[in-house]
């Protein structure tokens, strides 16, 4: 099931610049009247050859809100009848029934994607066909003076949406130019300072192999599998290392003691005053 952004989508793709004008969700008045009613969208055809004609559409993307339209059809009057043609578009192509329809109401369907229809979408929005050609609204009124309202809407909604292409380029490329020029010294820097950085840990790790080699002579190699095995052998050693030395300084420890005993024995020996009894 469509949605009614998909099909508002779908009607910009049918009614296209400059041939048409299309202003979505286009109410009957401004200010707050005591009844607001809103067409789904408007499309103003702008080739006088083809007729100054203005187009109503209602988008349905349900069987129960197609129903409840039925049931109050006064509400779409309330546009239409400014309206040269009406229109209803349906989101599936059984949603509304032919036989439905009001007299003089068009109805738009989506086409049945196909391998061979593939290409006439346009970002996945679906192509609109004619189900029912709307016919020309008879006794519609003019836009004047009981219509000037419906007419302020419509400016209204031009001045709240249109902005010139002209306009739009410039400030894409002046928004493109700003951000450019505001990020560039930025991540100009703070590549620099990464390089800077890198560049430090790079040297700081290559003296510290220079020295451990210099001082051991052994030579890391550059493979981290031999690299590793370097390692490993290297901390055994160290571990060995630790170990004898931890037995030299226990038996200098013993020999102090022992030496300490012996010179004791000596003075005590050696001493004049001890009684030989």
């Amino acid at each position: 099931m469509k949605t009614e952004h998909e099909m508002i989508a779908a009607l910009k793709v049918k009614y296209r610049p400059p041939a048409y004008a299309l202003l979505p969700h286009v109410r009957n008045s401004t200010g707050y009247p005591s009844v607001t009613r809103t067409a789904d969208a408007l499309v103003m055809s702008l080739y006088p050859s083809r007729g100054l004609t203005l187009s109503g559409f209602e988008i349905k993307v349900s069987r129960s809100d197609w129903l409840r339209e039925l049931k109050d059809p006064a509400k779409a009057e309330e546009i239409a009848r400014h309206c040269d043609y009406w229109w209803i578009v349906a989101g599936e192509a059984d949603l509304v029934k032919l036989e439905e329809l009001p007299p003089s109401w068009g109805l738009l369907v989506p086409k049945k994607a196909s391998k061979a229809s593939a290409s006439v979408l346009v970002a996945d929005v679906p192509a609109l066909v004619t189900k029912r050609e709307a016919t020309l609204l008879k006794g519609k009124e003019k836009l004047q003076d009981g219509s000037r309202g419906f007419l302020a809407s419509i400016v209204r909604e031009i001045h709240d949406t249109y902005v010139p292409g002209a306009e739009v380029e410039e400030r894409v490329r002046a928004g493109t130019k700003e951000r450019l020029e505001r990020d560039k010294p930025g991540q100009l820097v703070a590549l620099e300072h990464q390089v800077a950085s890198l560049t430090r840990a790079h040297d700081a790790m290559r003296a510290a192999m220079e020295a451990f080699a210099n001082a051991s002579g052994i030579q890391i190699p550059l493979d981290q599998y031999q690299g590793r095995n370097v390692g490993e052998a290297f901390h055994r050693f160290m571990q060995g290392e630790d170990a004898q030395k931890r037995l030299g300084q226990r038996l200098r420890y013993m020999q102090r003691e022992v030496r300490e005993v012996l010179e004791t024995l000596n003075r005590v020996c050696n001493d004049e005053n001890v009684d030989p009894a």
